[in-house]
C-alpha cells in the first residue's frame, strides 16, 4: 500500500476512534451528543473508503484499536472544531467538517423549534387545499390508520402515533418543489448561509431558489410511469432470483450505497434514495430523505460550494425546510425505505417491494461494509405490520414485501 493510502487509512481510523470515544462518553452520560449523528457518522466512516486496499486496511481496525495511543486526536483536529456561527456560516461549518454533526444537529433542532408553530400551520393549510395524488387502489390511508389502531393501538403506541402524524402526507407536501417553496423556506436557508452566490447566482431570493428546484410536473411524470419497484437490501432477497422481475418495472428505486447483482437484486436503477452522507450516483435521480437533520443536504447538495454540488439539470429532491420543521421528531424513527414508500411509492398505481420481509433488520451481503450493520430505526418492526395490513386491504395485492 502506498504512503498516500496509508495516510488516508490513518486519518480515517483517527476519525473513527474519535467517534468511538464520543459514543462511549455519551453512553456514560458524561457528554451530550446526538445518537443518530454518531451512528450515521460511524456508517460514513465505513462506507466512505471505496478502494480495495483501503477497505482491506479498515478491516484491520479492531486490532489497530488495541494500539489507540498511536491514533490520537489533537485539540486542534477538525473533528473537534467549535461550531461558531459568528466566525462562519452553518454551511461553511458543514462543508469544512461534514462528519462533525453533533452541534449542527442541535442547531437544526433549535431552529426548527423556533418556527414549528408557523410551519405546522402552513403545512396543514397546504394539505387542506391540495388534491391528493395517492392512489386508493394502492392504499386508503384513513382505512389503514383505523385498522392499525384496532390491532396495534395498545402494543405499538409510539410508532402508531408517529405514523398517524404522517399518514395524510404525500411527496408534494414534504419535498421541495418550485410550486411549494415559500418565503419561510428561504428564510430558513438564510440561517444556514446568507452569502451571495451560495445557493443562487447573486443574492439569495425565493425566486432564485425556485428556479433551481424541480417542478411538481417531474413528480407527476414519475408517478405516471405506473409500475414501480422499491428494492431494499434485505437478506430475504438472498437466493430468490428476482433480478429479472425487478428489472421489468418502469421505475426502480434503491437506497444509499445499494448493492446489485445479476441473480437476486438486479442491476437496473432509476432512483437513488439517500441520507445526507451518501455521494450521488451519476445518471440517477437523487432523493435525499434525511430526517435527522434535513438542513445538511442543502449545504452538501444544493449549495454551490457543497461537496456534491448539483448541476441545474440534475437537482436532487430534498426535504423542504419548513415542512421538516412542521413534522414531529418521531419521523426519524422510521427507515428511509418506509418514508419513501409512504410519500412516493403510494402515488403509483402499482408498487412492488423487494427486500422488506419479516423483521427486515439484516442486509443482503454483496461486499458492501454497510451490510454488517442491521437496521437501527426503532419503528422498523411496526413498518412491516403496516405493509402486511396494506396488503390485506388491497384487492390487487400490489405490495409484495419479498
Amino acid at each position: 500500500m502506498g504512503s498516500m493510502a496509508l495516510r488516508t487509512v490513518s486519518l480515517t481510523l483517527i476519525a473513527c476512534v474519535a467517534v468511538a470515544e464520543r459514543a462511549r462518553h455519551c453512553a456514560s452520560g458524561s457528554a451530550s451528543c446526538g445518537h443518530t449523528c454518531q451512528r450515521e457518522y460511524s456508517a460514513h466512516c465505513a462506507t466512505s473508503v471505496h478502494s480495495r486496499e483501503l477497505r482491506a486496511a479498515i478491516s484491520l481496525a479492531p486490532s489497530l484499536l488495541q494500539h489507540k495511543q498511536t491514533l490520537t486526536v489533537t485539540a486542534g483536529s477538525p473533528l473537534w472544531r467549535d461550531f461558531d456561527l459568528e466566525k462562519q456560516t452553518y454551511c461553511e461549518a458543514a462543508q469544512k467538517n461534514p462528519t462533525g454533526c453533533g452541534e449542527r444537529d442541535k442547531f437544526a433542532k433549535q431552529l426548527c423549534q423556533s418556527v414549528s408553530k408557523q410551519a405546522t400551520a402552513a403545512l396543514a393549510a397546504w394539505v387542506a387545499t391540495r388534491v391528493t395524488s395517492r392512489k386508493n387502489a394502492t392504499v386508503d390511508s384513513e382505512g389503514l390508520v383505523k385498522r392499525l389502531e384496532d390491532k396495534f393501538g395498545k402494543t405499538d403506541t409510539n410508532a402508531l402515533q408517529a405514523f398517524k402524524a404522517i399518514s395524510g402526507l404525500e411527496a408534494s407536501d414534504v419535498l421541495a418543489f418550485r410550486e411549494t417553496w415559500t418565503e419561510a423556506d428561504t428564510e430558513l436557508l438564510r440561517k444556514l448561509d446568507s452569502r451571495n452566490g451560495s445557493f443562487t447566482d447573486g443574492e439569495l431570493t425565493t425566486e432564485g431558489i425556485r428556479l433551481r428546484l424541480p417542478s411538481l410536473k417531474a413528480l407527476e411524470d414519475l408517478t405516471a410511469r405506473k409500475s414501480f419497484a422499491i428494492v431494499g437490501s434485505g437478506a430475504s432477497l438472498e437466493g430468490k432470483h428476482l433480478a429479472a422481475d425487478i428489472a421489468d418495472h418502469a421505475e426502480v428505486a434503491r437506497f444509499n450505497n445499494f448493492p446489485t447483482d445479476t441473480e437476486d437484486l438486479g442491476n437496473r436503477t432509476t432512483l437513488q434514495v439517500v441520507n445526507r452522507w451518501i455521494e450521488p450516483t451519476d445518471g440517477l435521480q437523487i432523493i435525499d430523505l434525511e430526517m435527522s437533520n434535513s438542513f445538511d443536504p442543502y449545504c452538501f447538495r444544493l449549495s454551490h460550494q457543497g461537496a456534491w454540488a448539483a448541476r441545474d439539470d440534475s437537482i436532487p429532491w430534498l426535504v423542504r425546510p419548513s415542512a421538516r420543521c412542521a413534522l414531529a421528531e418521531s419521523i426519524a424513527g422510521f427507515t428511509r425505505g418506509f418514508i419513501f414508500y409512504w410519500l412516493v411509492g403510494t402515488l403509483f398505481e402499482e408498487v412492488d417491494m423487494y427486500g422488506f420481509v419479516g423483521g427486515g433488520k439484516d442486509h443482503i451481503k454483496r461486499g458492501q461494509t454497510s451490510a454488517e450493520r442491521p437496521v437501527q430505526e426503532p419503528f422498523v418492526e411496526f413498518e412491516h405490520k403496516v405493509y402486511r395490513e396494506i396488503r390485506e386491504l388491497q384487492a390487487t395485492r400490489r405490495v409484495l414485501a419479498f
